[in-house]
């Protein structure tokens, strides 16, 4: 139960929220209390901070791809095998939502388009909390290998393969028809990485309308306009994990392929590397480390303190779908780890995270 959005809150209020007993010793340094607002120790901070922040637990959802209607799910602070959630309510004919993408508020994820004659013209949702099968959510122009961020109010997508400048957006809690929010700038960001903060969003890398980009774009989320330069990523890949992915403060995007699909071509073969942004600010990407394999196109997600870089994909080094899920610690930098396995491999989908920047407690 979130905390009140008004009015005094208690340290003890905020301890009780974080999962602490009543009347125990707490201090507003301790981690468990600064991860409701997503603060690092010794940060300054104010009660009010607090406003409407929720202890709950952080899912993913897996969804497209073209093997199976059913989606995946983990909770992404308990290292596990991922668990079927319900089926897509898109799938014709064997058709599903291939080269989707995802956005996601705190209680509801929402996936748009696909490679297929049907799916690339709607999106369906899902609520993180209930099983079951995804429902209609409303329509949109063709759309797919597109990337998503959100805020906790609004979804925006971009990258678009049918226009590859075309940004477009939602209202998560309001089922409806996507709506104009801008224009990217610097000719698109088709199969890209996104992350977000409760205010920014932004896409990295991808195929634009003049070959692969290297390029860091941002949006202010909560205002229609047209992307601004943020930076550059190390290299100019395509077929990125699909999945915003990080903290409020810090963005992630994992590599996919340069050019070649030949995992033995050292220079234009896939990549396994991982980096990072500072979101508020601008400038180029870092290596934050190494997935556990070379893949291209899985999926992403995290929660405000683990992500999860590669969610199956494809792979080179094993040919064929992966089922491996790998996960590292945001505030930190490294190789990845292995979370657990996928109920079966997948590849070309997209991860919906209720945990991650933009769809934080703040947000």
């Amino acid at each position: 139960m979130a905390l009140q959005s008004s009015g005094a809150i208690s340290l003890n209020e905020i301890h009780i929220e974080a999962g602490g007993s009543s009347g125990t010793t707490a201090s507003i340094n301790d981690s468990d209390i600064r991860d409701l607002i997503d603060k690092s120790s010794g940060a300054t901070m104010s009660f009010n901070e607090w406003y409407g922040a929720s202890a709950f637990t952080a899912r993913w959802v897996g969804a497209g791809g073209g093997r199976r209607r059913s989606m995946q799910y983990v909770d992404v602070a308990t290292l596990s095998n991922a668990s079927d959630f319900g089926d897509m309510h898109f799938h014709n004919n064997g058709e599903s939502r291939q080269l989707c993408a995802s956005c996601a508020s705190i209680t509801r994820g929402v996936y748009i388009g696909g490679n297929s004659s049907e799916a690339r013209t709607t999106l369906e949702y899902i609520t993180f909390d209930t099983l079951g099968d995804g429902t209609d959510f409303g329509d949109c122009g063709n759309n797919y290998g597109s990337a998503g961020i959100s805020n906790d109010t609004r979804g925006v997508y971009a990258g678009n393969a049918y226009d590859y400048t075309e940004i477009e957006y939602i209202t998560i809690a309001s089922t409806g028809n996507t709506q104009d929010f801008g224009d990217l700038n610097d000719q698109g960001h088709t199969s890209a990485g996104s992350c977000a903060s409760s205010t920014r969003g932004c896409f990295a890398g991808g195929y634009a309308s003049n070959g692969r980009t290297e390029r860091i774009s941002y949006i202010t989320t909560a205002s229609t306009g047209n992307s601004t330069d943020f930076g550059d990523c190390a290299e100019d890949l395509n077929a990125r994990a699909n999945g915003s992915m990080g903290s409020n403060t810090r963005g992630l995007f994992c590599a996919g392929n340069h050019g070649s699909e030949d995992q033995t071509n050292a220079a234009n073969g896939p990549r396994d590397t991982i980096e990072y942004i500072t979101i508020s600010s601008t400038g180029n990407a870092t290596d934050f480390g190494d997935a556990l394999s070379k893949r291209s196109h899985p999926a992403c997600g995290s929660s405000k303190t683990r992500a999860l870089p590669r969610c199956g994909g494809y792979n080179y080094e094993s040919p064929g779908r992966s089922t491996t899920m790998d996960y590292i610690t945001i505030a930190s930098t490294g190789n990845a780890s292995d979370f657990g396995d996928l109920v079966d491999g997948e590849m070309q989908w997209s991860g919906a995270s209720n945990g991650c920047g933009g769809t934080s407690s703040t947000s």
